[in-house]
């Protein structure tokens, strides 16, 4: 039984789905009303991201307000609060958070989110040509399901990319409970590395250290995962040997999806 102190769960970290650039001046279709993004819009895994403030700006709403010190923007919607800070995968409305599938990201002095957030939380009706955004981009902000899916409770996805398939369920009751903290560790984690890397990702923030004897995975100075014996058996590895293989994994795959700064 590994220590109590060592944080379990396994990481997951996406894979394929590129940060792309577009042309500046991207067009899209808002609720009708046609939208030129002077910001350069790009995609994490299947997500087209776009800046929140000319959103608003072409949805009729008033821009929000940048809180620099906590890295959050705040701001009114079709009466609801929105909250959204930097580097989380989570938008909270109305005091509930809300899952937006992939971090806002600061990038060109600007923060970006998922447009899809806006469709799935508002119904805002879109529309977003072949050359702005790749098929699978098109398909997860049109709201059709985009990305592999799985069956395996124990999958760790971000942005519609399975990342990695937990096996064992470590502390947790069942293999979707860990998955679930793995997913929430990882999202604080990268929110804090991109703080401290402009809005990028730099994969070097992926560390891995000893805890009371047992391998464990930082993202920043998060702990994001533990390797235990029984994750271990159940690739055939050691503890230590499947850390650093997950390590490198997680590394590459974050580096793949995110951004540089």
């Amino acid at each position: 039984m590994q220590s109590t102190r060592a944080i379990w769960v396994a990481v997951g970290v996406m894979a394929v789905a590129l940060a792309v650039g577009t042309p500046a001046h991207a067009q899209v279709t808002l609720n009708g009303r046609q939208t030129n993004f002077a910001a350069r819009v790009f995609t994490i895994g299947n997500f087209l991201m776009v800046p929140l403030n000319e959103t608003l700006t072409s949805l009729g709403a008033g821009p929000a307000v940048w809180d620099p010190d906590r890295g959050r923007a705040r701001f009114t919607f079709q009466g609801s609060e929105v909250l959204i800070r930097a580097g989380s995968g989570y938008a909270i409305v109305d005091g509930q958070a809300v899952v937006m599938g992939v971090p806002a990201v600061v990038r060109q002095n600007r923060l970006f989110i998922p447009l899809s957030f806006m469709r799935e939380q508002f119904g805002v009706s879109v529309d977003v040509p072949a050359a702005v955004a790749g098929s699978e981009a098109r398909a997860r902000v049109l709201g059709f399901r985009g990305g592999p899916q799985t069956p395996n409770p124990g999958a760790i996805a971000i942005g519609g990319t399975p990342i990695l398939e937990l096996s064992t369920t470590g502390d947790a009751d069942t293999l979707n409970a860990r998955a679930i903290l793995v997913t929430e560790r990882m999202t604080t984690g990268l929110q804090r590395a991109m703080q401290l890397d402009n809005g990028g990702f730099n994969p070097n923030r992926v560390t891995l250290r000893m805890v009371d004897g047992t391998p464990v995975i930082f993202i920043a100075d998060v702990p994001v995962i533990s390797v235990t014996e029984e994750d271990a058996a159940a690739h055939q590895s050691t503890p230590r040997r499947l850390a650093f293989t997950w390590l490198r994994q997680i590394r590459s795959r974050l580096n793949s999806i995110f951004p540089a700064s």
